[in-house]
């Protein structure tokens, strides 16, 4: 089957040794027209040049020898005073002068005799004296005259060479035979002017040269058209007007230039297609025309037409073996690939192709062996894969039952301490115990609540429900407010904190608050873990090919380091470092982390240097910025938000009513007494209907709301407060949502509904900065 099967019409290797012999073909015979194109148009270009410099030669010849008979005519032109002074000649002897001969015209028929012998083109010579008569006339071919005094006053050559010209006369035929140029000069002043019959005969031994090889010819014509120089004298005889030809045409009418171009329909008199070149005679009026037949420069493309197909003929020959063996050697293999992979489809993993072409052919089969392999090892492999993300997925649910054990451990703890000291609060019965106690309860919670705001912190930033809010933002006030913020803490270590910024007016493009955050958590661990020396933050440009080079801002300590074994772990989530001996602040193991979550969403590259016993450095890359903008960023995971100051004004929050709205009554009760600490007149609502009993009597409504997000019976606090603020009157209420969801469908749900956003567990602080803002919004 594989021997025959390249003699099927339909199979693999007649398409292939068809379709090569045909591509071959095409090739051979593209090549070949090409190849004739290029000759025709490179001979062509050839002949047009090489007959372009015929012309030009023939037209230089024509003029240096009407320029030669003209200076030789020069010679004859005696100054009028040496003429003038010669005395007469005695009329005896043989030499006798006729009577009333001029001595001039003696010396001047001297003259004109040995002009006839230097220039054999002159037939005729004749001297016009300054008096307008003819004295002297030597021939070729007449009896020469001396002092015959004929008139010529208004003879062309007389008049036609005033102001010092030299003037020639067109071509005339004499005895309609041949061809004759008449030229004059003028002598100086007194001299007269001699005029010259030339014959130009020596302009057709020009043209009657070869040209170009046989069918070659070259002639020339005036600015009539009629021809004046031609290797066939018979046609000169006949004044033959060559206006007709096209070549001559184009010509005539490119006079004014040194060379005409050639004519592509150039046709010589019996009418047969010629190439032509002309070059002009100025000073004659004259062209010189050249041409050689069409068939002379196709002659040589022939011949390479005829070589080119007997290449053509031999190369299809054996393109058409070599296409008919090639396709026999490359359908046999590929039919063996063809068998090969059948089997592996079938399942037969182990069988092998065996191909052995040294070709793409023989790699295509060895691919398909590979293939093989490959699938054979996939089913092992499978195995192990599945084992492998077993394992994988073990280790995550390791690493999950470890941060909900941290984190159940951690929350556990001022719970319990809580409960021990609320216990204890109710035997103590000296007040200076109750203080302590009271003390030791607040500490409790405050550690729970950073606790939890930590970890929801975290939550928000894996939810990817903070939004980054980039502007210029001056450097230094933000690090100096940060280490008046902790300098307590450096106080009672006895470190010192120092903030070097270079130069003052630095300015960053970031986001203000989340790289507070960032600073203060980078800040708050340098102090906890360092012992003695102290703690700098520097910042300065560093670097950068650009205008505006990076920023690095470092927090360098002179703590205790970070071990190797420790620092793969520095930035997981509940890993502690160990607190030097005194230290009543351990961490929660949770700041660091919140640091590499916020640098990777600022995108700001975060490097550790450390050296045990030594001290570490944290260096941050922040892009820098022209000028700082003035705006209030939104805030961010975690940060505390600038408390107010009251000084001597009045406190704004006395006397203002705000409505609660929230299920749970332990939360009711706790916002009223702290809303009542502050002075404020509170309403609660426990569900809807509370909610829109507050806002029927105009006299008593709130001035400010607070709604928990989610009610009883899955009603939605921001649908409600929706509704409330549709009815509200002019100015409208400001509503606040609180939430302890972190889910950032719900938080974007508030934000697109323009409501402020205050998150669960909520500090104090926090809440009253909310209040006074939205308050003085409805006063504004």
């Amino acid at each position: 089957m594989i021997r025959t099967s390249w003699l099927r019409p339909t199979g693999l290797a007649p398409k292939y040794a068809l379709w090569m012999t045909a591509l071959v073909a095409a090739l051979l015979l593209l090549s070949g027209a090409l190849n004739l194109q290029f000759a025709w148009r490179e001979n062509l270009a050839h002949i047009d040049a090489l007959q372009a410099e015929k012309a030009r030669g023939a037209a230089m010849r024509i003029e240096l020898f009407v320029n030669d008979i003209e200076r030789q005519m020069g010679w004859t032109l005696l100054p009028a005073a040496s003429t003038a002074s010669t005395p007469s000649t005695p009329s005896t002897g043989s030499d006798a002068l006729p009577a009333g001969v001029p001595a001039a015209a003696a010396l001047r028929r001297i003259e004109l005799l040995k002009l006839l012998r230097q220039a054999p083109a002159i037939t005729d010579v004749a001297w016009i004296d300054a008096a307008g008569l003819e004295q002297v006339r030597v021939s070729r071919l007449a009896l020469n005259l001396l002092g015959h005094g004929l008139p010529r006053h208004d003879d062309p050559a007389l008049t036609g060479t005033d102001q010092g010209r030299t003037w020639r006369s067109s071509v005339t035929f004499r005895k309609d035979s041949e061809p004759y140029l008449r030229v004059a000069r003028r002598a100086r002043a007194g001299g007269g002017v001699t005029v010259a019959d030339i014959n130009l005969k020596f302009v057709w031994e020009v043209v009657a040269s070869p040209v170009l090889g046989a069918g070659g010819v070259a002639y020339v014509v005036n600015d009539e058209g009629t021809l004046i120089a031609h290797p066939d004298i018979s046609l000169v005889l006949k004044k033959t007007d060559m206006r007709a030809l096209p070549q001559v045409q184009a010509a005539l009418a490119e006079a004014a230039g040194a060379q005409s171009k050639p004519t592509a329909d150039a046709v010589d008199l019996s009418g047969r297609p010629v190439l032509a070149a002309a070059a002009r005679i100025e000073p004659l009026g004259w062209t010189v025309l050249v041409e050689s037949p069409r068939s002379q420069a196709l002659a040589p493309v022939l011949q390479s037409a005829w070589r080119l197909a007997a290449v053509a003929a031999a190369g299809l020959v054996l393109s058409v073996l070599a296409s008919v063996l090639l396709a026999r050697t490359l359908a046999r293999p590929i039919h063996a690939l063809q068998l090969g992979a059948d089997r592996i489809g079938a399942g037969d993993l182990e069988h092998r192709i065996a191909v052995t072409t040294h070709d793409e052919v023989q790699a295509l089969a060895e691919r398909f062996n590979q293939m093989a392999g490959n699938l054979q090892a996939s089913v092992s492999q499978l195995e192990h894969r599945v084992a492998e993300r077993t394992r994988e997925l073990a280790a995550a649910n390791e690493a999950k039952s470890h941060f909900i054990a941290a984190a159940s451990h951690d929350l556990r703890q001022p719970v319990h301490a809580l409960g021990l000291f609320v216990g204890q609060l109710r035997g103590a019965a000296d007040p200076a115990a109750q203080r302590e106690l009271l003390q030791h309860i607040e500490h409790s919670v405050a550690a729970f609540e950073a606790l939890l705001e930590a970890l929801l912190d975290l939550s928000r930033l894996d939810a990817g429900t903070v939004d980054v809010l980039r502007q210029p933002m001056a450097l230094a006030p933000l690090l100096q407010r940060l280490a008046r913020g902790e300098a307590d803490m450096a106080r009672r270590k006895g470190l010192r904190l120092v903030v070097r910024v270079l130069p003052d007016d630095l300015t960053v493009n970031s986001d203000p608050v989340l790289l507070e955050r960032i600073v203060s958590n980078l800040l708050v661990n340098a102090l906890r873990y360092t012992a003695r020396g102290g703690v700098l933050i520097a910042a300065r440009r560093r670097g950068g090919a650009d205008g505006t080079p990076p920023v690095e801002l470092r927090v360098i300590d002179t703590g205790r380091g970070i071990s190797n074994h420790d620092l793969p772990q520095v930035f997981r989530e509940f890993h502690r470092g160990t607190a030097q001996a005194g230290s009543d602040e351990p961490g929660l193991g949770l700041g660091l982390a919140i640091v590499r979550r916020l640098t990777d969403l600022l995108q700001h590259p975060l490097a550790l240097r450390t050296q045990p016993g030594r001290g570490s450095c944290f260096t941050l890359r922040l892009p820098a910025a022209q000028a700082p903008q003035s705006a209030m960023a939104p805030e961010a995971p975690g940060a505390t938000p600038p408390q107010p100051a009251h000084g001597g004004a009045p406190d704004p929050l006395q006397g203002r009513r705000v409505l609660v709205i929230d299920d749970d009554a332990a939360v009711r009760e706790a916002m009223r007494g702290q809303l009542k600490l502050w002075g404020m007149e509170v309403l609660l609502a426990a569900d809807e209907a509370g909610a829109w009993k507050a806002f029927e009597n105009p006299a008593t409504l709130p001035h400010a709301v607070l709604a928990d997000l989610r009610l009883a019976n899955q009603v939605s606090g921001l649908e409600l407060a929706l509704r409330l603020r549709s009815v509200c009157p002019a100015p409208p209420v400001p509503f606040a949502i609180l939430t302890g969801e972190t889910d950032a469908h719900h938080v974007q749900a508030v934000r697109d509904a323009g409501l402020a956003l205050l998150t669960k567990p909520l500090r104090p602080a926090r809440l009253r900065a909310q209040l006074e803002a939205m308050l003085s919004q409805q006063r504004g």
